[in-house]
C-alpha cells in the first residue's frame, strides 16, 4: 500500500514533509506561546486601563497641581535673582554712587534709563542715605511707557529702612518683599549703595508689576496664578472677576496658622469649580507671602469619562500589531535555523561544500559562521586524512620494496667494485664497472629515501630551543645557498623558543625545505625563515622569492614521488617524508605560493612545557 505523500488543496500539492515542518517545527513552536502570552497580557492590560489606571487620575491631578506650584515658585525666584543682577548691575555702573552721593537726578537718569529700557525693569528707585527718594522711573503696566517721580519719603519702608541702617542678615545685605504703591503692587528687591570709600549714599530698589507676574508665571505654570501676602489676603491673581471670588481664594487666620508647607482647597469660581494648592512663598529664605495655583476639577471628571470602548479599540489594535511582529520575529529566527539544519543534513550526507552563509550579526549569525567554520576544518581534516592514508599505504609499499631491494643492489655494487679491484688499470671494462657502481649507488640513496619515508621507529623527544635547530639547518646548507646566489635571513623575536622536539627530524624537514626554495630560484633571490611564538603554538615560515608552485598542483606537493624537477633530480620523498616527521610532531605544514612571486611553507608545532630534568619522549 502506497503510503500518501502530498496533499492537493486547491490544485496545489503540499507534500506531508512540510506541512509536518509546519505543525511541528520552531516556527509554530515559537508564535503559540508568543500569541497565548500576549492574548493574555492584552486582556489583563485593557482590565488595568480601563479599571484600575482611572482611579489614579486624581493623583495625577494632584501630581500636576504640585508641579505647576513649583514652576511657579521658580518663576517668582528667577524673577528675585533677575532683579538681583539688575541691583548689581546698576549700582556698580560707574557714576551712579557720586550722581547719588549728589543727588544729581539727571545724571542719575542719564546713565540709568538706558539700563532700565534694556533690562526691561519696570520700577526703578533710588533714594538718598536718608530715604527720601531722589528718582523713580516707572513704566505702565497698559502703555508701556515709563515716567518719573522724586521728592517721597520712604524711609518707613521695610525695604529702605534696612539697607539704611545697616542691617545684613545669613543671605546679606539685600531684601525682597511685595509692596503696594499708587499705581499698583510690585515684587520689590532692594539694595544699599556704597561711594569708593565704602560709605552708604543710598538704596536702590527694584520691582516687578505682580499683575504681568502672574500672567507670565500663569504662561510657565499652564495653571491660574494667586498671589497673596503673609496674612493671606490676595494681592493679585490671574482670575478675570477677581472681586467675586476674592474672599473665596483667601485665606483665614487658621489656615494661615496651619499653612506650614502645603495646603490644598476646592473653591468656586464664576459658578466654576477649582482646586488650589497654597504654599509658602519664600525669598531669600524669608517667607513673603503665599502662592497659589488653581486648575479646574472639571479635568479630572472629563478625563475620567474617557471612552472605555477607545480604550479597547486601541489595545485590540496594539495586540494585532504584537502578533504580527512576534509573527515575523518568529520567521526570522526559525528561517536561519531551518537553513542550518538542511546544511548539518547535507554535510552529514557526505557533502561538505555546503555552507549555511548567515550573514547576520546575532548569534545566529556567530552560530552560521561557527557552522561554516568547522565544516571548512573538517573539509580540511578529511583532506589531511585521505593525505595520511595515501602515505601510510605508499610508506607500507616502499618499506617492502625497498627491504627486498637494498639487499641485492649491495650485492651489485661489492661486486662490482671487487672486480674493478682485480682487473688490470688499462681494462676498458673498468669504465663499464663504474657506471654499475654509481647507479647501483644512486638507486641506494633512492631506497635510502624510501625507508626514510617509510620508518614507523620512534625517534628521541628533547626540551630543546628550535632556534638553535633552525640556524643549524641554515648553516648546513649555506654553500648551497651562495652557490646558487640566494640570501637567507633568519627572524626572530627571540633568541629561546624552547619545547620537545626531535631536532634532527626537524634539522631534516627545513633543509628540505630551503634546498627546494634555493632549486626554485634558479636566478637567485631571497629567502626569509621566520620563527614565533604565540598562544602555545610555535610557527615556522619559510619564505622565498622563487617562480612559485601552479594552483593545480599545490594539493600534490606533499604526495609520494610528486615532483617538477627535471628526471633524475629528484625522488619526490622529501616534502612527504617532511609532512610525515610534522604529523609524527602532532603539527601541521600547509603551502601558500603566487606564480611569479613565490613560496611559502608554514610550519606549526605545539609548544609543551618544560617536563622533569631527564624525561624523554619516544615516539606517538
Amino acid at each position: 500500500m502506497n503510503k500518501l505523500r502530498s496533499l492537493t488543496i486547491n490544485g496545489h500539492q503540499f507534500p506531508l514533509s512540510k506541512l509536518k515542518d509546519w505543525f511541528y517545527g520552531l516556527r509554530l513552536q515559537l508564535i503559540i506561546p508568543y500569541v497565548i502570552l500576549t492574548l493574555a497580557v492584552s486582556g489583563i492590560g485593557i482590565y488595568i486601563v480601563t479599571r484600575l489606571v482611572t482611579s489614579s487620575l486624581r493623583e495625577r491631578f494632584s501630581n500636576q497641581l504640585l508641579e505647576a506650584s513649583r514652576v511657579a515658585a521658580d518663576g517668582i525666584v528667577n524673577r528675585e535673582e533677575a532683579h538681583l543682577d539688575n541691583l548689581r548691575l546698576m549700582a556698580f555702573t560707574e557714576g551712579v554712587s557720586n550722581a547719588l552721593e549728589t543727588e544729581n537726578r539727571t545724571e542719575l537718569e542719564s546713565l540709568l534709563f538706558p539700563l532700565v529700557v534694556n533690562e526691561n525693569v519696570q520700577l526703578l528707585t533710588l533714594t538718598d542715605r536718608n530715604g527720601i527718594e531722589i528718582l523713580s522711573i516707572i513704566q505702565n503696566p497698559d502703555t508701556g511707557d515709563y515716567a518719573n517721580s522724586f521728592g517721597a519719603d520712604l524711609s518707613g519702608l521695610g525695604l529702605v529702612r534696612l539697607p539704611m541702617i545697616g542691617f545684613s542678615d545669613e543671605v546679606g545685605d539685600k531684601f525682597s518683599a511685595f509692596d503696594t504703591t499708587q499705581i499698583g503692587t510690585y515684587l520689590m528687591t532692594s539694595a544699599p549703595v556704597y561711594n569708593s570709600q565704602s560709605q552708604l549714599v543710598g538704596v536702590i530698589l527694584i520691582g516687578s508689576n505682580v499683575d504681568s507676574l502672574v500672567k507670565t508665571i500663569k504662561s510657565q505654570a499652564l495653571a491660574d496664578t494667586i498671589l497673596l501676602d503673609t496674612s493671606g489676603h490676595v494681592l493679585d491673581s490671574t482670575f478675570p472677576f477677581i472681586d467675586e471670588g476674592r474672599n473665596n481664594l483667601m485665606l483665614s487666620p487658621n489656615e494661615v496658622e496651619e499653612l506650614v508647607i502645603s495646603l490644598s482647597k476646592d473653591v468656586t469660581i464664576s459658578a466654576r469649580g477649582y482646586e488650589v494648592f497654597y504654599s509658602q512663598l519664600i525669598l531669600r529664605q524669608k517667607k513673603v507671602g503665599f502662592l497659589g495655583i488653581a486648575l479646574p476639577t472639571n479635568f479630572v471628571v472629563a478625563t475620567e469619562s474617557t471612552s472605555q470602548v477607545t480604550l479597547s479599540i486601541i489595545f485590540t489594535l496594539a495586540t494585532l500589531g504584537i502578533v504580527v511582529i512576534g509573527y515575523i520575529l518568529a520567521v526570522t529566527i526559525a528561517r536561519p535555523i531551518l537553513r542550518l539544519r538542511d546544511a548539518a543534513v547535507a554535510v552529514g550526507s557526505g557533502d561538505l561544500d555546503q555552507r549555511a552563509h548567515l550573514s547576520r550579526r546575532d548569534e545566529i549569525g556567530q552560530l552560521g559562521h561557527e557552522f561554516d567554520k568547522m565544516v571548512a576544518n573538517l573539509q580540511d581534516r578529511t583532506s589531511e586524512l585521505a593525505q595520511s592514508e595515501k602515505l601510510s599505504a605508499v610508506g607500507q609499499l616502499a618499506a617492502g620494496i625497498a627491504h627486498d631491494v637494498k639487499n641485492p643492489l649491495g650485492v651489485i655494487k661489492g661486486l662490482a667494485e671487487e672486480i674493478e679491484e682485480n682487473m688490470p688499470a688499462n681494462s676498458d671494462s673498468i669504465q663499464h664497472l663504474r657506471v654499475i657502481q654509481d647507479n647501483a649507488s644512486r638507486a641506494d640513496a633512492i631506497l635510502n629515501d624510501l625507508m626514510t619515508f617509510s620508518r614507523q621507529s620512534a625517534f628521541e623527544m628533547k626540551y630543546q630551543n628550535i632556534c638553535d635547530t633552525v640556524h643549524k639547518a641554515v648553516r648546513l646548507t649555506g654553500y648551497l645557498a651562495r652557490k646558487g646566489y640566494v640570501e637567507i635571513d633568519v627572524e626572530t623575536k627571540t633568541d629561546q623558543i624552547m619545547t620537545y622536539f626531535a631536532s634532527q627530524q626537524i634539522e631534516q624537514v627545513l633543509i628540505n625545505l630551503i634546498q627546494n626554495a634555493v632549486q626554485a630560484m634558479p636566478e637567485g633571490g631571497k629567502l626569509l625563515i621566520k620563527v614565533s611564538e604565540a598562544f602555545g603554538n610555535i610557527s615556522i615560515s619559510v619564505a622565498d622569492t622563487g617562480l612559485g608552485i601552479k594552483e593545480e598542483n599545490l594539493r600534490k606537493v606533499f604526495d609520494p614521488f610528486y615532483t617538477t624537477k627535471p628526471e633524475g633530480e629528484g625522488t619526490g620523498l622529501g616534502l612527504s617524508v617532511s609532512y610525515g616527521i610534522i604529523k609524527k610532531h602532532q603539527g601541521t605544514i600547509k603551502v601558500e605560493s603566487v606564480i611569479g612571486v613565490g613560496t611559502t611553507f608554514l610550519i606549526n608545532l605545539p609548544q609543551v612545557e618544560s617536563r622533569l630534568e631527564g624525561t624523554n619522549k619516544h615516539g606517538h
